[in-house]
């Protein structure tokens, strides 16, 4: 009998009402018999997919996903992490974290609003190293987030810059219509260097793993609030990604 279910998907068969924890041991007792096998069986595919992803990524080329990889090896442990809506927070689920303090998204209803400046109140309430994952459409919407006079100087922001909104690019619908990259994908003309620089940041540039490799130390360890701008190429980042998805699922 459905009864105060809120059926979201049109999916809902009946309702199990009850103490949450109650019914879940429950649940568990039933299952017991089966739970060793299932066990082996998810540590097995969940094996054989960190090995696809490892693998893959180790030979990738430069792209979105590959940004996130080469970061988040570098970011010191106990740091707090946080992701921008759209790309971000999904490339980001695709990583472990080791030993960070945290990790955070500030997902709000498919929209890009106020990610920058969760993050930097958060960085002005600790002192831990707070990174955040932004992408550039993100950035520029929320840009006055840097607009402080006691900005943080833990914080740093790693701003992946593929010329607009990304994220259409993976989707099959969106990418096909007229008038895609001035309507959908909003491609702009911000400087963002100089942008940084108005506000008083350090600022970072880099285009390859190599560039990155070379001043992410200097970025971790700046004296003062940084960004680090990496300009990704516009049109490959949807292939790899696709790619990326066909290798992870191969058995």
């Amino acid at each position: 009998e459905k009864k105060d279910g809120i059926d979201t998907y049109g999916n809902l068969t009946e309702n199990i009402v009850g103490d949450p924890a109650s019914e879940l041991f429950a649940i568990l007792s039933d299952i017991h018999d089966a739970d060793a096998g299932f066990l082996k069986v998810w540590h097995e595919v969940n094996d054989k997919t960190l090995y696809n992803h490892n693998s893959f990524l180790k030979e990738a080329e430069f792209s979105d996903i590959k940004v996130f990889d080469t970061f988040l090896k570098k970011i010191p442990d106990g740091a707090a992490v946080h992701f921008g809506n759209s790309s971000p927070i999904r490339y980001g689920q695709l990583f472990e974290f080791g030993n960070m303090h945290g990790v955070f998204a500030n997902r709000g209803v498919s929209g890009i609003d106020g990610c920058l400046s969760t993050a930097t109140g958060y960085a002005s309430q600790t002192n831990l190293l707070t990174f955040v994952f932004v992408g550039d459409l993100s950035f520029v919407y929320d840009s006055n987030a840097m607009w402080n006079r006691n900005l943080p100087s833990n914080l740093r922001i790693i701003m992946i810059n593929n010329s607009g909104g990304g994220i259409f690019r993976l989707l099959d619908g969106p990418s096909s219509f007229d008038g895609f990259n001035d309507y959908i994908e909003t491609s702009h003309p911000v400087n963002i260097g100089k942008m940084v620089e108005s506000f008083g940041l350090a600022y970072f540039f880099g285009k390859s793993v190599e560039e990155i490799d070379k001043q992410i130390e200097d970025f971790v360890h700046s004296n003062k609030p940084a960004v680090f701008e990496v300009k990704t190429p516009q049109l490959d980042n949807p292939v790899v990604y696709r790619k990326y998805i066909e290798t992870i699922k191969q058995k």
